[in-house]
């Protein structure tokens, strides 16, 4: 049950950096994705199927009071801590945890923005390079 309350604590505090600290430092229309580095951290350090209902639940608060779209962001981070939990798996992150980090940003921004751009005039090659990377790497 402890570990339960640290997760619930650290998704608050996490969830709260998100919607205030991260637009302070953003720079242009990039930000910080704080949510996808806990999403990483859980996978990495719990079991899959807490790691991915987290993640779900995560991302679901984010849709709800971040974005106006809903499930995008939960999909999206349950992708993300799927394939975080592949790495785990396969004991790829070991020693390059900024790689599988920005691996997993990735992933997450190029679901998120994909299923975002899906149907409109964007393209999305186009935003991939102007949104996606940026936020990716910051």
């Amino acid at each position: 049950m402890k570990k339960y309350g640290i997760l619930i604590i650290a998704g608050f505090i996490v969830f709260i950096l998100q919607t205030t600290f991260s637009q302070v430092i953003s720079i242009k229309s990039w930000s910080p994705d704080f949510l996808v580095i806990l999403v990483f951290v859980v996978s990495l350090r719990y079991n899959s199927s807490l790691s991915l209902l987290f993640a779900f639940f995560m991302g679901l608060l984010q849709d709800i009071f971040i974005t106006d779209f809903f499930g995008i962001s939960a999909f999206s981070n349950v992708i993300a801590a799927y394939v975080a939990f592949l790495f785990k798996e396969n004991n790829i992150t070991t020693g390059i945890f900024t790689l599988g980090l920005l691996i997993i940003s990735l992933i997450k921004h190029t679901v998120f923005y994909f299923l975002l751009t899906v149907g409109s005039q964007f393209k999305f090659w186009l935003f991939f390079y102007q949104t996606v990377l940026p936020n990716s790497v910051y």
